[in-house]
């Protein structure tokens, strides 16, 4: 078990043999000082793509600096400490994989909830409509609810799914973007980092969630009431407001986070 006050010591005793101050340590490694400083005082650790860079600025192995202590070079350590100090850098900058998974399976009832609603809603415009066949037709072809309503499916899951806790460099760093595989997201000049990363998953999940299941019906009131609203018409109102209930919310989340998080 890494021991944090003894890994913060370490650094900073190292750090000052070395004659470095916190900037100048935070330059090598490209973080900033403030982020040095919070390895310091045992307030964070560093991510584990930081620990060999680390190790070389202070002189270190990275097994000595996981440790938190100097090693004499001909200090052979046990298999099983090698393998739990590899295992508690894989943690270092990472939440417990119990609440990441407490978390996912409230995400997951309440996605199958809102996806359950809104198959309910469609069978019931299904219902309602003079040609049923022409209403499965148009939603497909021309545009709109149903084809939207599930790709916001697509995209609240795999949000949902995503990562509670984000890795370290992304408070350390000024990061914009956040993707898992093929998924991939970008605030248009938010910073994303733990301080408002649940926020924004919050936000973009139930707005997306919220947007599938209430488009849908309005979708079918103005395609029956409102002359004007044409395919083209149909298209850009599903296209534009369903890329409006995903990023719109989660700006705002992130933007409301961020200034709650520094007291603004």
């Amino acid at each position: 078990m890494i021991d944090k006050n003894r890994f913060a010591a370490f650094i900073s005793s190292r750090r000052r043999e070395k004659g470095l101050t916190q900037r100048q340590l935070a330059e090598r490694l490209h973080v900033s000082d403030k982020a040095v400083s919070k390895w310091e005082r045992a307030l964070s650790l560093p991510d584990i793509a930081l620990l060999e860079p680390l190790a070389d600025a202070l002189g270190v192995t990275v097994t000595e600096l996981l440790r938190g202590e100097a090693l004499p070079p001909e200090t052979r350590l046990d298999l099983s400490e090698v393998d739990a100090l590899v295992a508690d850098s894989l943690k270092l900058s990472r939440g417990s994989p119990e609440q990441d998974r407490a978390a996912h399976r409230k995400y997951l009832l309440c996605w199958l909830a809102m996806t359950a609603a809104i198959c309910v809603e469609f069978f019931v415009l299904y219902l309602l409509s003079g040609r049923p066949e022409h209403f499965v037709l148009t939603s497909l072809s021309q545009g709109g609810a149903m084809a939207m309503s599930m790709l916001g499916c697509f995209l609240a899951i795999f949000l949902a799914m995503t990562e509670e806790t984000l890795p370290a460099y992304y408070d350390e760093n000024i990061i914009r973007s956040y993707s898992n595989g093929f998924f991939r997201i970008q605030l248009m000049g938010m910073r994303i980092s733990n301080r408002n990363w649940r926020a924004i998953k919050q936000s973009g999940f139930w707005s997306v969630m919220a947007w599938s299941l209430v488009f849908p019906g309005v979708d079918y009131a103005l395609a029956a009431f409102v002359p004007a609203y044409g395919p083209s018409v149909r298209w850009a109102v599903n296209l534009f407001g369903t890329l409006a209930a995903v990023f719109v919310p989660m700006m705002l989340a992130a933007r409301c986070a961020g200034r709650d998080s520094t007291g603004a």
